[in-house]
């Protein structure tokens, strides 16, 4: 559309059906409301003013518009009850940006700001399973440090900082998600020893932390389905890559692997995993 970004909805077979909302609003990052009645999502009414947050109809028009005010609005996530909207935003005259608290007519209950020059990171919140607690990530005070992973209460608005995580490569890229049935997070990170970022499960009981899908490529943007249910088996949805070797050729005495993967990749892709594998 004109302004950039704009969002679609697609049937499960991935045919495009029609757009959401008014192209004019360029509506991004939408989040399906719980029970499917409608979508949440960032728009702009007018160029060059503030991005405001919109409640849209899954056929496409929009039902209306949650917030009224000069705040930027970056990202929002509603609760699994539907009742309040996590989001965050940048307000004119104030340093960095916060996260807010609403209900689903754009009242503002509960603020919480960053230490540092950025605020909050302009990541979607992650709400638990029962909208009892929020996750999101404060952007460090450093440049390039760390960024701080907190969980808030709803109840008590109180923060408990869980550890920190290397998450400022691309906002737009990095999310979080929580597990539907265990109480733990599925971060993005770049660990010790890593070299690319990876998916980790964070263990909200210990503080553990779990890195998953130990492939050779960079993993970001982690979503999880009800499909992570303890009790409810996915199969082989998508058969991880295999590898077979090593082969040496005996007149140079190289040693190579062939490397099978579900998905065709590129050139590049594949020259970048080969990158990573190391041979004894």
């Amino acid at each position: 559309g004109s302004r950039g970004w704009r969002a679609w909805m697609h049937s499960a077979d991935g045919q495009v059906l029609h757009p959401l909302g008014d192209p004019d609003l360029g509506l991004d990052r939408p989040v399906w409301m719980a029970d499917g009645s409608a979508l949440v999502a960032i728009g702009r009414a007018v160029a060059g003013e503030p991005r405001g947050i919109y409640l849209a109809d899954p056929s496409g028009p929009i039902l209306r518009r949650v917030t009224n005010d000069s705040v930027d609005w970056a990202v929002a996530a509603p609760s699994p009850d539907g009742a309040t909207i996590a989001a965050v935003g940048l307000r004119e005259g104030v340093a960095g940006h916060e996260l807010v608290l609403m209900d689903m007519q754009g009242v503002v209950t509960a603020r919480v700001a960053g230490a540092g020059p950025e605020g909050i990171r302009t990541i979607r919140p992650a709400w638990s399973p029962d909208g009892s607690q929020v996750a999101y990530l404060v952007a460090s005070e450093a440049r390039d440090g760390p960024d701080e992973l907190r969980v808030m209460a709803i109840d008590t608005l109180q923060p408990t900082v869980l550890g920190e995580l290397q998450s400022h490569f691309s906002e737009r890229k990095q999310r979080m998600d929580w597990y539907p049935d265990d109480n733990a997070l599925l971060v993005v990170d770049r660990g010790p020893g890593d070299t690319r970022y990876h998916l980790y499960r964070l263990d909200l009981d210990d503080g553990s932390m779990t890195r998953l899908a130990p492939r050779f490529a960079e993993s970001i943007m982690p979503s999880i389905g009800p499909i992570a249910s303890p009790d409810r088996k996915g199969g082989d949805l998508v058969a991880p890559p295999f590898v077979e070797g090593p082969a040496t050729d005996p007149a140079t005495g190289h040693v190579y692997y062939a490397v099978f993967t579900e998905r065709r990749i590129s050139w590049v892709e594949a020259d970048a995993e080969a990158g990573e594998m190391r041979h004894e």
